[in-house]
Formats: structure tokens, sequence, C-alpha cells
């Protein structure tokens, strides 16, 4: 089986100045897929985090004005990065922290993702994670 949390990797802390409890409660669920891949690897459970390279399309980027669909990409990426990562087997990997760009990447050897971008020909603003 797969735990999968969509929260982010651990390596810029700075992201959490002036969103201390949003981050803080993203962390922990990522610092908590860390701990659990210990502990349930006995039972042939896999834990994973997941988070966007740049802003999704979503009601939550449009109701907050989170620019425009041009520096957006479509919720696809991370339907195709949760889809790579539960197709695998349990014990090939557990405990990371993954960009979406990372699991299409590393396990689908996809390298060009404009077919996720929401307006053909952009460039999406990647978050500084």
């Amino acid at each position: 089986g797969h735990i999968l949390n969509m929260s982010p990797p651990l390596h810029n802390q700075d992201m959490v100045i002036n969103k201390c409890a949003y981050m803080v409660s993203k962390f922990g669920m990522t610092y908590m897929i860390h701990a659990l891949a210990q502990e349930l690897k006995a039972y042939n459970i896999a834990t994973h985090a997941l988070w966007p390279v740049t802003m999704i399309e979503s009601a939550a980027t449009e109701f907050l004005g989170l620019g425009d669909r041009s520096q957006w990409r479509t919720a696809d990426i991370l339907a195709h990065a949760t889809l790579a990562l539960v197709e695998r087997a349990p014990i090939l990997s557990s405990g990371k922290a993954w960009s979406d760009e990372e699991v299409l990447q590393e396990l689908w050897g996809i390298t060009d993702f404009s077919d996720y971008t929401c307006v053909p020909g952009s460039e999406p603003i990647k978050i500084p994670w």
C-alpha cells in the first residue's frame, strides 16, 4: 500500500516566514512521512510526500488571485506524479518528499513539462521550495 501526503520538501525553511501556521503544519506532514516510512516498512506500506514545483490551476489559485493561467500548470501533473508513485511496489521507494517534476523525471523519464501548462507556450513560475 501507499500513503501520500501533499506536503513540501524540507530543503527551504525560509518558506515559513509570514506563513507560520500553514507551513509548520505542512512541514509536519512531511516529517510524518519520514517517520512512518520506518514504522510501516514491515507492513509493506510506502509513504510519500508530493508537492508541485509551480502553482496548480485550482479554485484556490483562482480565488486567491495567485497569478494567472499563464503562470500555472494543470492538476494533471499531480495526478500523473501520484500514479507514478503508487504504481510502484511499496518497497522501492518510501519516506521521500518529492516534487512533481522529480517523480515524473525519475520514474517515467519525462523531462518536458510543457504539456502540463495551462496556456500553451507559457513558462509557469517555479515556487522556490
